[in-house]
């Protein structure tokens, strides 16, 4: 099964537009250096925590029930912090931005 080319870089994309917007709006100015290099360094240091986790289970395990186990901790993961998600976000947000008097889109 092929993908069509781009689609991943597309995805990103989307996905870093999005969350960087909120986290411009959601974290106060004299926070928001701190908080983008904590999650880089999370972000990247997860990363190559996992392509070593992902490396020594592939070794013993095999690749079949490593991508298995790794779908239903993303499942399990995504399942418990969804109901969370709206809710905090539309509290930390407010009012939208055109309700807003005096600000500009």
């Amino acid at each position: 099964m092929s993908q069509r080319p781009g689609t991943p870089t597309l995805g990103v994309a989307l996905w870093n537009v999005g969350t960087i917007s909120l986290r411009q709006r959601v974290v106060p100015e004299h926070l928001l250096g701190r908080v983008i290099s904590s999650h880089r360094l999370v972000g990247w240091g997860s990363a190559a925590l996992g392509a070593l986790a992902g490396g020594f289970g592939a070794r013993y395990a095999g690749l079949v029930p490593l991508f298995w186990a790794a779908g239903a901790l993303s499942l399990l993961g995504l399942l418990a912090l969804a109901p969370l998600a709206p809710a905090r976000i539309a509290a930390e947000i407010g009012p939208p931005l055109l309700a807003r008097p005096g600000r500009l889109c």
